[in-house]
């Protein structure tokens, strides 16, 4: 860490690209941090050791009745894209018309008018990607922003100001337990003039909050709220700080009063999340609802209310984690007025400080956004062209190694093992490596693996091996994993703070046992069944499978139900939560109802687990090992492919649509899912090499040519701005081009023989092919309002970011949204860039009688 400290202005501008999303190498580097946060993010609560009081120095900073401040969210991505956003954000901008537009400006000029920079720099959130660790911020954050004021220093003639940061912690910040946020932004514990050590120093920029929140004091008596709301919610040690700076004084308890609170009728407030988003309306009991009740603020971005606030209030509500610009309610400061302005709110999105672009087209159909950037028809030729370049998706992290994987393994599964192969033989039985005579090395080898993987039963003359005595075994398994993944939802989905009523627990209790007592009932009726024959290897290996599944299911639900008996004890242990408290705390009583009754349905859930694996080992072990394990491996991939691509259509990518629009989701996945699966083995089986290679090459081009021919037309022909005529467009073509491979890979002969060669044929179409096939998946699945996060980190793209200037006046506020279309390089003195006006907006206090 010190040594990163020590280098970091040495650093070159070498910019680093956005990371990766598609399972790049930081992604899963990460993965322990995200998963560990994701599991135990609630209980690790790192705000409890904080303490903050409330910032009063700018309070009477504001010259000639006005106030300055910037906001930016969502940074620390791409390097080029963040060293843009340091370099608006140290320094005066200035506004001019030209060409019937207003344009921002990085040198004054005659008829232009001054954008001040900022008294402060607020930061909403998500400092680095993908964790926010010492690291990252160093590399991702910290360096651009040094590096933008050393370039304001030389274009400027002189240094930037100093000015305050503060920041809000998001999701991303809290992967590394907000450690590298309170280094970057937490007030330093030691003297400036000491060695910084681990401190992470922004040059032009000094850190002053205490906490992950900050309640800042602002001219005109306006108050700049920043929650650390994290998944939405506020604690109560950060809820008592907001309260207390409107509440009386102590009661005799020590505690604020809150029988006099008033939240301030003048506020901002910034949060991780946002209130409002792709047009869709906040859930009634969403935890940011409640954030807000607690606060006693006006929850005016409810359906409800529609934006409306009291009179002789003003207030707005500011967010990231959305990676564009979108503005709910407010005021056009050219006087237009629509159906969606209001005088005294807004709800804005500014996610544009550096992190890849988020689509703005896989919007709802709920409230029309009052400005948004980029708009519609920019995001989707943007988007297709990105996500329509395999190349594109192949940088974006290693989806290519597991398409690489998924083909190769139907290619060894459909020419090698007996088992897989005798029901679906993508090659003739003399083209298997038994059956070749060339004596190579590598072939050897392969016919070795054959033989190993061979299975006597299927022979002519060996034991009977029929399928369909074993159909009620099926049933069972199926039944067996239903009912403890039914279990396993109800108990997970279980509110961790609502108390669990006696009548609702003894319910609970009685179905988690019975379930139990019925799974092993069904084991032991089985066992007793006596079989004859012996059902199909890989049908053996699909039925072990499912019931040591079922067994590691019926593990994980008696661990959510142990959760539960402890929130049981903890709601009991409340002494409002009983009519007999004194009871609750006595041995006897603890003994009885939790040792012994409350515990019983996980006993009986654990030898259930414990019937389940044995016998599935058991009864269905009745072939050599390695062919049960081969099959095995093979079932379980191909499950996870299956139920994996389309749980990742109908569940995440079908995210906040209706009901019509997730069935369409879920078709354009299930054609991904048979694209994916037969494209690659299919071609490498049935063709040679020179046949492969034009096939790949036609197919990338045509897709390529797709990606590039949709903007043109969007361009060209107005009709072809409609989102439906271009979702439509694609989807046809998807259609066309993935059926037209289809057929090609049927069409050749299926006499090639297998060799290492086509193994390695099978990896690389794979890798290929997965790239093509998953980027055609994401352009329809957008364009038809899917997968808004997925299509973002797909298509990585730096362009369209943003910084919002603020402009503070005694009863109004001015939001200034500066845009950068493409970010540059380097800030040349003698060709500066100029850069978008993308919104103004503003708000005002109410007093009309």
């Amino acid at each position: 860490m010190k040594k990163i400290s020590e280098d970091s202005g040495k650093a070159n501008r070498q910019f680093n690209a956005p990371v990766g999303w598609l399972l790049g190498r930081q992604l899963v580097a990460g993965l322990k941090f995200i998963a560990v946060y994701s599991l135990f993010g609630p209980k690790l609560d790192s705000k409890d050791w904080m303490s903050a009081e409330p910032i009063k120095v700018h309070e009477h900073e504001s010259e000639d009745g006005e106030f300055w401040f910037d906001y930016i969210a969502d940074s620390g991505d791409g390097q080029k894209a963040v060293y843009n956003i340091a370099y608006l954000c140290q320094g005066d901008l200035w506004l001019r018309k030209a060409d019937g537009k207003q344009r921002v400006e990085l040198k004054p000029s005659a008829d232009a008018s001054r954008l001040p920079r900022g008294r402060f720099l607020f930061v909403g959130g998500d400092a680095a990607y993908h964790i926010s660790d010492y690291e990252t911020l160093s590399g991702r954050f910290r360096d651009p922003f040094n590096w933008a004021f050393e370039s304001r220093t030389k274009n400027d003639g002189a240094p930037p100001d100093q000015r305050s940061i503060y920041a809000i912690p998001a999701n991303h910040d809290y992967y590394d337990a907000i450690d590298g946020f309170n280094r970057q932004f937490r007030k330093p514990l030691i003297s400036s003039d000491s060695d910084l050590g681990p401190q992470l120093q922004l040059d032009g920029f000094c850190r002053a909050q205490d906490a992950s929140y900050v309640a800042l004091k602002l001219p005109f008596d306006w108050w700049f709220w920043g929650l650390d709301t994290q998944a939405g919610a506020i604690d109560f040690r950060q809820k008592t700080f907001f309260r207390s700076l409107f509440s009386s004084d102590s009661n005799s308890r020590g505690t604020p009063d809150d029988s006099n609170y008033q939240p301030p009728n003048k506020l901002i407030v910034a949060t991780p999340e946002p209130s409002t988003a792709y047009r869709r309306w906040i859930d009634d009991q969403a935890e940011l609802v409640k954030t807000f009740e607690s606060l006693e603020l006006d929850r005016a971005f409810l359906l409800c209310n529609d934006g409306k606030l009291p009179e002789g209030h003003c207030r707005l509500d500011i967010s990231g984690d959305m990676h564009h610009y979108a503005r709910y309610w407010g005021s056009d400061a050219d006087g237009e007025r629509t159906a969606q302005s209001r005088e005294n709110y807004a709800s804005v999105i500014a996610g544009g400080g550096g992190a890849f672009l988020h689509p703005t087209h896989t919007h709802g159909d709920g409230i029309t956004e009052s400005r948004l950037y980029p708009d519609i028809v920019q995001s989707i030729g943007l988007f297709v062209s990105r996500l329509l370049n395999p190349w594109n998706i192949a940088r974006g992290g290693y989806i290519w190694a597991v398409g690489g994987l998924l083909s190769l393994l139907l290619y060894f599964a459909g020419s090698i093992p007996d088992s897989t192969w005798s029901l679906v033989p993508i090659v003739a039985d003399d083209a298997r490596p038994l059956s070749q005579q060339d004596g190579t090395f590598v072939t050897s080898i392969l016919a070795a693996l054959q033989k190993d993987l061979s299975v006597p039963e299927l022979k002519q003359g060996a034991r009977t091996i029929s399928n369909f005595p074993y159909i009620p075994d099926l049933l069972i398994a199926i039944a067996v994993i239903g009912g403890f993944a039914y279990w396993a939802v109800r108990c997970a989905r279980r509110k961790a703070g609502l108390r669990i009523e006696t009548k609702e627990w003894n319910i609970l209790k009685a179905c988690l046992g019975l379930a139990g007592l019925i799974a092993i009932a069904l084991v032991i009726t089985l066992i007793l069944t006596p079989k004859e024959s012996i059902p199909h290897p890989l049908l053996a290996s699909f039925l072990g499978v499912s019931f040591i599944v079922g067994g590691i299911l019926a593990i994980v639900l008696t661990r959510l139900y142990i959760n539960l008996v402890f929130v049981r004890f903890k709601s009991l242990s409340d002494p409002g939560g009983a009519q007999d408290s004194s009871r609750q705390f006595s041995i006897r009583y603890w003994i009885e109802q939790f040792i012994f009754w409350d515990y019983l349905p996980s006993w009986i859930l654990m030898i259930s687990a414990i019937f389940n694996v044995l016998f599935g080992l058991w009864r269905y072990g009745v072939y050599k090992a390695a062919v049960t394990f081969s099959d095995s491996v093979f079932i379980v991939v191909l499950a996870l492919v299956i139920f994996g691509l389309i749980a990742y259509a109908a569940g995440i990518g079908g995210i906040g649509l209706e009901r019509r629009a997730r069935i369409m989701i879920l078709l354009i996945g299930f054609w991904h899912l048979v694209l994916q699966l037969f494209s690659s083995v299919l071609l490498v089986a049935h063709h040679d090499a020179p046949t492969i290679a034009f096939a790949l090459v036609t197919l990338t081009a045509a897709t390529v040519g797709i990606g590039f021919l949709v903007p043109h037309m969007m361009d060209r022909y107005p009709k072809f701005k409609d989102q439906q005529v271009i979702a439509a467009f694609l989807l046809v073509s998807w259609l066309a081009i993935g059926s037209g491979e289809l057929f090609f890979a049927l069409a050749g002969n299926a006499a090639a023989e297998v060799s290492a060669g086509r193994m390695a044929a099978a990896f690389l179409t794979g890798s290929m092919l997965s790239c093509v096939w998953f980027g055609w998946y994401l352009a329809v699945a957008s364009t038809y309002r899917g997968h808004y996060n997925e299509t973002g980190g797909g298509a990585r793209s730096d362009r369209y970011r943003h910084i919002v200037r603020f402009k503070l006046e005694a009863d109004r506020l001015t939001g200034h949204v500066i845009g950068i279309n493409q970010p540059v390089s380097d800030f040349d003195p003698e060709n500066l860039p100029t850069f978008d006006l993308v919104d103004v907006f503003s708000i005002a206090v109410n007093n009309k009688k």
